[in-house]
């Protein structure tokens, strides 16, 4: 049985941050700021302590680092007490989002050609894509370079450019999907379905038997597709931000 901390590590291994510092039932994470679940307080257990002694606790943290505080928390954790908490101390609700996932099986994914690029290559074409430069992704590349995994980044074309991108990472028995991006132009045209199915092939051809992503709770196209494609939500999450 696949838990959701198991699921959690996988994340945590497939987008790595600069700095990983696990404390207290809590994985203190520092990326440079790309993205809040690389620069995050990460809440894996109930938090029953004194609240007033473990925000200061995180806050010196992030401080040290010049960036603000920032809490993510599993529903799987029950940590509601301490979201009040937070609330009532000024930290902003923020970005709720799911995580689903789906078993594979043997031949239920369809073989699709892609062009596969090396991370520098495929953050190019990212940009491309949504019309954003090499010098505002340098914290989103630094974090697809630090992966240690195996990981699969590709583009899909169509009309001879580049229409789509998305990238897997396989941690263990897991393939993580990420950054998937479809240009406006293109979208609701199958771009999407064709990507995930493809690198789901390619993590069960690695040997991956579990795929997991991550999609903000409101991107309600993106959830639609991801149902049909066999996945089903585990838990979520949310985002308290210090104002």
């Amino acid at each position: 049985m696949v838990t959701n901390k198991q699921l959690e590590y996988a994340a945590f291994s497939a987008w790595p941050a600069l700095e990983q510092i696990e404390d207290k039932g809590i994985v203190l994470r520092c990326a440079q700021g790309h993205t809040k679940r690389a620069n995050s307080a990460n809440l894996l257990e109930l938090q029953d302590s004194e609240y007033p002694a473990l925000i200061a606790y995180i806050e010196n943290y992030f401080k040290q680092k010049q960036q603000p505080s920032v809490i993510r928390i599993p529903s799987f954790t029950e940590n509601n007490a301490f979201d009040k908490y937070l609330n009532s101390i000024g930290y902003q609700y923020q970005d709720k989002s799911l995580v689903l996932a789906r078993r594979l099986l043997p031949n239920d994914c369809s073989p699709v050609n892609l062009i596969v690029k090396s991370p520098s290559q495929w953050m190019q074409s990212y940009c491309n894509i949504i019309n954003s430069s090499i010098s505002e992704q340098q914290s989103h590349l630094q974090i697809l370079t630090r992966i240690k995994d195996p990981i699969m980044p590709v583009v899909l074309q169509r009309d001879g450019r580049e229409v789509a991108c998305g990238l897997a990472v396989l941690h263990r028995e897991f393939i993580g999907i990420f950054d998937l991006q479809i240009a406006a132009e293109y979208r609701g045209q199958g771009c999407a379905f064709q990507l995930v199915n493809a690198l789901l092939q390619w993590g069960r051809e690695n040997g991956a038997s579990y795929s997991y992503l991550q999609v903000v709770a409101n991107n309600v196209a993106a959830i639609n597709l991801y149902r049909k494609l066999g996945f089903e939500q585990r838990y979520y999450y949310w985002y308290r931000v210090q104002s």
